[in-house]
């Protein structure tokens, strides 16, 4: 989802669809909380909130596509 909402201590799992063409990639900005790297199709990547906070991200090939983690 492009605005997701969880609990401190949630590992939150990036997939990149096995469907898609492209590989993807989700990186925070601004903090510097999380980098999945490029993920081919079919490839996911996870990542531990272990703070509260909003952590906005996108994907550096494509920077139009973003999101945003709440953290409570």
């Amino acid at each position: 989802p492009q605005h997701l909402r969880v609990p401190v201590g949630t590992t939150v799992t990036f997939t990149n669809p096995a469907t898609n063409k492209e590989a993807h990639h989700a990186v925070s900005f601004w903090e510097a909380e999380f980098d999945t790297e490029q993920l081919p199709p079919g490839q996911s990547s996870k990542h531990t909130f272990a703070e509260r906070g909003e952590f906005f991200y996108n994907d550096p090939p494509f920077p139009q596509n973003t999101g945003k983690v709440v953290v409570y």
